[in-house]
This record gives structure tokens, C-alpha cells and sequence, in this order.
């Protein structure tokens, strides 16, 4: 994250991913989850932390950017959303934007990183603890 960047964060819970956004420097952070008391508990989070100059919160989920696009994307969601989603994470993100994904088992790792490589992601690297698992990956040109 650097300052000035505008950042997406998808199923953000209690916002904290968001506030550590603002609090890097970035200018925008949208930060979305389809349950509506997530929204409300991060939006308690991000009005007691005093960053909502920069960061909205709204229900929902990739739809709700509306075709903003993003410097980078965190995702702290199950294995069957990356599958699903592959080409709009891509499309929410500016050419060379970051995406670190997590929130499913390391035995999904290949599918999920096949999944965003046919939707123009690079896959940068990969990390696990237990059966956990990360991935960093870029957009491409297309």
C-alpha cells in the first residue's frame, strides 16, 4: 500500500484491513461484505479509528464498486468465491494492481491460481501455515 493508492476490501468483517489501509496512506478504500452487521461493526471500526474520510463501507460484495477500479484488492474469503469471481477481481483492478488473497486451504492453492491466471492474474507468490494458504498475485495486461 502506498499513499495516494485506492484499495478494495472484499468481505472486510470488521473493517480492520480497511483502517490499515487508510492508515498506510491510501487515498480510497471500499470496503465490502455481504453481511449487513459486518458492514455495521466496520463501520463502527472505521468511524472509532477516525479514517472515514477515506474509507466507505457498503453491503455487498465485487458488484458494489461499479466499475471503480482498485491499486489493490484484499480478500480474506472461502476457496469457491476466487473460483467463481477470477475475472472480476481482474476487471476491479488497474493494470500491475495487487491482489492478496486468503480465506481457503492450501489444497485449493492450484485451482485458485489457475483460476486468476485465465483471468490475466500473475500469480507472485504463495504461503501457507497449517492448512491455510495465501496468494499474491498481479494483473496483467490483456
Amino acid at each position: 500500500m502506498t499513499p495516494g493508492s485506492r484499495w478494495l476490501d472484499l468481505g472486510t468483517g470488521t473493517g480492520l484491513l480497511a483502517v490499515v489501509a487508510a492508515r498506510c496512506g491510501c487515498s480510497r478504500v471500499l470496503a465490502v461484505d455481504t453481511d449487513p452487521e459486518a458492514v455495521a461493526v466496520a463501520s463502527e471500526v472505521i468511524a472509532a479509528n477516525c479514517v472515514g474520510d477515506s474509507v466507505e463501507v457498503r453491503v455487498g460484495s465485487i458488484a458494489e464498486r461499479r466499475g471503480e477500479t482498485f491499486d489493490g484488492l484484499v480478500a480474506n474469503i472461502q476457496s469457491s468465491f476466487f473460483l467463481a469471481n477470477a475475472t472480476a477481481i481482474a476487471a476491479a483492478l488497474v493494470n500491475g494492481g495487487v491482489l492478496i488473497a486468503s480465506g481457503f486451504l492450501a489444497e485449493d492453492v492450484d485451482d485458485i491460481a489457475a483460476a486468476l491466471s485465465t483471468a490475466s492474474m500473475r500469480i507472485e507468490a504463495r504461503a501457507s501455515k497449517g492448512p491455510w494458504a495465501c496468494l499474491l498475485a498481479k494483473r496483467g495486461e490483456r
